[in-house]
């Protein structure tokens, strides 16, 4: 049977099922002292009662026969007998106590309750919050480090406004029904059963009817509890939706004013705040209109307990302290079942927020288990994969889940391992595509990428990753200090490799300029510097990385005359030794490269070097000769 939703959400609370155990124990307690504060109005206006010497414990009927019979026999009998002689004992001591003096030793015994009380809340409020708050944690370490899991394919067709959206509202949902809306549950569960246990005590007869009004109560809360899942399902989705707006009118705020659409941004960001408003409003008279009508049923349920519990008071079946206690805790238990009714709207927030974030954790993650036992000896022994002959591409076919067609088709071809191949073709020919296979960023439709003959999908993800290096034309840096991104995936790194690495990517004299050095910080994406600074960054973080495989996207091509000198200097550094795959946009700066591929309409349409590829009179002549006269 398929685990439903929230069950799954409470798997969370396992690992604190210690402290869970405890609390729920000293919840139970605490709802005890409760109801035995609430039980002491009946020894009090009892024996404040006209007519009454002393506060007596009520003897039932099956206490009275035991007490007349001369043998008793089974076990059951005998408990009832040992009940009945201490109730007896008990009302012999109230006999000989004065009224005065026991309404004292009554209420000192209360407030010794009521602080008693106030300590078993405190430790249950603490040790459920433990488990709670520690499921809260992990749950969103879970969603976390899931994020950090799946592959680069299941971003490619997601908004990252909608991702962001999805993570943080859909765990803050599941946080407030695990926090302090399960600490609530768990003791008003407890304090609804043992004050029923209370109120059987006194009257066995009007406690059962009284389940009547409960079971009415339900059937309301349950119907609003299914509309409430309904409404907090489409709110999340609208906030999805205005996530990834703000996402996108704040990176392409510039665009926005260029093409001034200003107006057309506004008005799709009401639109769906408009629906996000009505949802929330209805949600909103849900939430507010359950307790109200809790509270109808159960007044007219206490006018009830009024006659019918007078007439039995006037009779003289109950004293006056035990209807009291009776019409007290009745409504007492009103505020718990309104809070355990308010828990189901708050299951049903955690179900439809979980089950988004379920469908991301459960959703197949990179494979980064080890190799199996078909690579060489020399590539188990060391952190990274060397390539010593080749690295082929054999018939390589792929296509986007999104897209109508293949974005490559039969791709083949092989570079000796320690060379650099350079990539060109039209926007959108396969460049980037066809290198993203390489780190298996994707994985390809059909064929296969092998290095020294062995296929790249044997081997350990982890190895194959470590192995690489790559420098993208849009640069990412991390919000932190310069050296911390140089350093970025290397542990215990000393500072001195760090400024080397950025002396041979042309970095240090611009680094060493700025007013902390290397401990400045980059800002956000990097930008507190200039497209050169960061790609010199990059290029520090890859040099220091030291991969033995290299790949070049387009590194170069939105660089002003100076900065792409400085930049192509670094990179000259950085090819150095290395296998290496260049995507070209100024063809000038791959003149050099041992193998260039030019690709169109999804296939290779010539390879050579750029004095054969000249030679062709092809495509590449055409593309050369068109920078050449445009430059």
């Amino acid at each position: 049977m398929k685990k439903s939703i929230f069950a799954r959400i409470l798997t969370y609370i396992l690992p604190y099922k210690k402290q869970f155990i405890i609390g729920s124990l000293l919840a139970f307690l605490f709802s005890i002292a409760n109801g035995l504060t609430l039980y002491s109005v009946v020894p009090i206006f009892d024996t404040l009662t006209p007519g009454l010497e002393r506060y007596q414990l009520k003897i039932n009927p099956d206490e009275v026969r035991i007490l007349k019979q001369h043998n008793v026999k089974s076990i059951k009998e005998k408990l009832i007998l040992t009940r009945a002689n201490f109730k007896l004992f008990v009302n012999g001591i109230f006999k000989k106590i004065d009224k005065f003096d026991l309404l004292i030793y009554i209420f000192s015994a209360l407030l010794c309750i009521i602080i008693l009380r106030i300590l078993l809340e405190l430790a249950a409020v603490y040790y459920i919050g433990y488990a709670g708050y520690g499921a809260i944690r992990d749950i969103r370490r879970s969603i976390y480090k899931t994020a950090i899991d799946l592959p680069v394919s299941f971003f490619h067709k997601r908004k990252t406004g909608d991702l962001i959206s999805k993570i943080i509202y859909g765990s803050d949902l599941i946080a407030g029904s695990l926090s302090n809306q399960l600490r609530k549950f768990v003791v008003n569960v407890f304090i609804v059963i043992t004050h029923i246990g209370f109120l059987l005590y006194i009257n066995t007869i009007l406690t059962l009817m009284s389940f009547i009004a409960l079971l009415i109560i339900t059937i309301p809360i349950v119907f609003m509890g299914r509309i409430f899942k309904r409404y907090t399902k489409i709110e999340q989705e609208k906030i999805s939706d205005i996530s990834s707006i703000v996402h996108e009118t704040i990176d392409g705020i510039k665009i926005i004013k260029v093409f001034q659409m200003e107006e057309f941004q506004i008005a799709k960001f009401i639109k769906n705040a408009k629906v996000l408003f009505t949802k929330k409003i209805k949600k909103s008279m849900i939430d507010a209109g359950r307790p109200h009508i809790i509270e109808i049923i159960a007044s007219l349920f206490v006018v009830f307990l009024f006659i019918y519990g007078g007439t039995k008071t006037i009779h003289g079946v109950h004293t006056k302290g035990e209807f009291l206690f009776f019409i007290f805790t009745f409504l007492f238990i009103m505020n718990p079942i309104k809070q355990i009714a308010n828990m189901n709207n708050q299951i049903k927030q955690a179900e439809a927020a979980g089950a988004v974030l379920f469908e991301i954790i459960d959703t197949e993650k990179e494979d980064y288990s080890s190799s199996p036992k078909q690579l060489a000896d020399k590539t188990q022994k060391h952190d990274i994969i060397i390539p010593e002959k080749t690295i082929s591409y054999n018939n390589i076919s792929f296509k986007y889940a999104s897209a109508k067609k293949l974005t490559l088709k039969n791709i083949s071809f092989t570079v000796k391992a320690g060379t650099t191949t350079a990539l060109v073709g039209a926007s959108g020919a396969g460049k980037t595509t066809l290198l993203d296979l390489i780190p298996r960023f994707y994985n390809p439709a059909e064929g296969s990428i092998l290095i020294d003959g062995i296929d790249i999908k044997s081997l350990p993800l982890k190895k194959l990753r470590n192995s690489i290096g790559i420098v993208a034309q849009e640069v990412f840096l991390f919000n932190g200090t310069i050296a911390e991104n140089i350093a970025y995936g290397e542990k215990d790194i000393s500072h001195e490799k760090i400024i080397k690495a950025a002396k041979a990517a042309n970095a240090h004299d611009f680094i060493m300029k700025m007013p902390d050095q290397y401990n400045s910080a980059t800002g956000e994406k990097g930008i507190m510097l200039s497209g050169g600074e960061r790609q010199r960054i990059a290029i520090a973080r890859a040099i220091l990385r030291n991969p033995p495989i290299l790949i070049l996207d387009e590194a170069t091509s939105s660089l002003d005359t100076v900065s792409e000198r400085l930049v192509q200097d670094a990179l000259n550094n950085l090819l150095k030794g290395r296998t290496s795959f260049v995507i070209a946009h100024r063809l000038s700066t791959i003149t050099n490269a041992d193998l260039i591929i030019v690709l169109e309409n999804s296939g290779i349409s010539e390879k050579g070097t750029h004095k054969e590829l000249l030679n062709k009179n092809g495509l590449y002549k055409k593309l050369y000769n068109t920078q050449f006269i445009e430059s």
